[in-house]
């Protein structure tokens, strides 16, 4: 029997037939050119884009939360968006951090984003129980670092090996989850308002920079910061 959705005149077309070598070199070529359009728009886009004129960039510049890491009294300050099952923020995460480090005059916020589904959002909810017990820079970091699938007894892990008191941070999840579920929304409002629509995303002072970056980038991001606030000045 047919299916119902299949259209009339498609019902009677023969399978196809398995991949000839000329359609592996079709696929091949296209794959080829697919990359190096990529490439060719990573390398002619710029770093960040200039977020100025939006108001929102300016306020979440200026919010310091307990979220956060790095120099609390660095002249720049990054508000990072991840996601915690987001290959790329994890392939990213230590190079900001090296990045910091090295800088050593740059403040991180960290926002959590749950575009990645339920575990995703649970993940980023312990991230907030743990911010109430003043550990979520470790926890971020552990977190970041695991590359095995996350589920609920490897939070639990987690929680354990940065020294958290579990049983509290279940009630707190439990007690304070409309809470910790209104301060998500307001990470993705801030996110959206900004046009992030992916992650990793980078708010350095009024500059947004989206996706991998390496070592230097954010180095060179973090110096035109400063360049721009001493221009506004």
């Amino acid at each position: 029997m047919v299916p119902t959705d299949v259209p009339p005149d498609q019902a009677d077309v023969a399978p196809r037939k398995a991949f000839s070598r000329r359609d592996f070199a079709v696929l091949t070529g296209l794959a080829g050119v697919g990359w190096l359009g990529s490439w060719v728009l990573r390398e002619s886009a710029p770093l960040a884009q200039d977020m100025s004129s939006n108001g929102r960039a300016q306020t979440a510049a200026d919010q310091r939360t307990s979220r956060s890491a790095g120099n609390p009294d660095g002249s720049v300050t990054i508000v990072a968006f991840n996601d915690f099952l987001c290959p790329i923020c994890k392939v990213t995460a230590h190079v900001l951090a090296a990045a910091v480090k090295h800088d050593g005059d740059v403040r991180i916020e960290y926002r959590d984003l749950a575009f990645f589904g339920p575990m995703a959002e649970r993940a980023a909810l312990v991230g907030l129980a743990m911010d109430r017990q003043s550990l979520y820079p470790a926890y971020h970091d552990r977190t970041m670092a695991m590359h095995i699938p996350l589920n609920e007894t490897v939070l639990r892990d987690i929680g354990y090996d940065i020294g958290a008191d579990w049983e509290q941070a279940t009630k707190d999840l439990k007690d304070r989850r409309q809470a910790f579920l209104s301060r998500l929304h307001q990470d993705a409002n801030l996110a959206f308002g900004l046009g992030i629509r992916g992650t990793p995303a980078f708010l350095v002072e009024s500059l947004l920079a989206i996706g991998r970056k390496t070592e230097d980038e954010f180095l060179g991001i973090f110096a035109k910061a400063r360049d721009l606030a001493r221009v506004a000045k």
